[in-house]
């Protein structure tokens, strides 16, 4: 089912307990810039479809090793925010 634009409680349930075990594993405080755009990669991620919670914790994970890679994090277009 596509994204309707509203998270039901379990839904938000699952991207919480994504975010968290993934900050957890790259120790990533709660104030970081780093976790908030790691929340905004994962949101894109499920919004644009990928709603299956290991599909999304391994390109979390790709993404995050990209990140420290020194690799582009970001794309030109969406409004500036992490991919």
């Amino acid at each position: 089912m596509p994204f309707s634009g509203i998270l039901t409680p379990e839904q938000l349930a699952m991207l919480t307990t994504l975010l968290d075990q993934h900050c957890r594993e790259h120790e990533l405080s709660s104030e970081s810039a780093e976790r908030a755009e790691a929340g905004e990669f994962l949101m894109m991620l499920y919004t644009n479809g990928i709603a299956n919670a290991d599909k999304l914790q391994a390109t979390l994970e790709i993404w995050q090793r990209n990140a420290r890679k020194g690799r582009p994090t970001r794309r030109a277009g969406w409004s500036g925010r992490a991919l």
